[in-house]
């Protein structure tokens, strides 16, 4: 009796996930993909191209397409000093324009911004290396906020 109960359970449980309709956002649909015939980067370049390769676009040379524009800003700012002068807290961030063009007429433009504020830390190795891992993290956030926008 618990058996056949726990594969009640089961058919049901499958049956109710399976019918809900969900699909990952990371799922590669062939129907969907953005036809990019240019690239322009404005800004910082390795920002651009580390978010343009985590897009997954289609790019095709030379054929009709769309105009990907990316604009990149990225600031790492002193937000607090102590007593003496020296920083406390540090703040990064990563502001990114994206255009779509299509035959130089602009078909949709956001801006997105992200920003972290995080202490400051003794050792300059240490931090360099913490703002790259920040700056990697909002590279990240950044670049799924940008693909929801463009497949949608």
């Amino acid at each position: 009796m618990k058996k056949e109960l726990k594969n009640y359970a089961l058919v049901l449980f499958l049956t109710i996930l399976l019918s809900c309709g969900y699909e990952p956002l990371n799922k590669n649909n062939t129907e969907n993909l953005i036809n990019i015939s240019e690239k322009i980067f404005i800004g910082d370049n390795k920002i651009n191209r580390k978010i343009f390769n985590k897009l997954n676009l289609k790019e095709k040379n030379g054929e009709n397409g769309l105009r990907l524009e990316l604009n990149t800003i990225k600031k790492i700012d002193g937000v607090s000093k102590d007593k003496s002068g020296n920083i406390t807290t540090y703040k990064t961030s990563i502001t990114v324009i994206v255009s779509l063009i299509d035959n130089d007429k602009l078909m949709r433009s956001k801006t997105f911004s992200k920003n972290f504020n995080y202490s400051n830390i003794n050792n300059k190795f240490d931090l360099k290396k913490y703002q790259k891992d920040v700056e990697k993290n909002l590279i990240n956030t950044l670049s799924r906020e940008i693909k929801i926008y463009l497949y949608n």
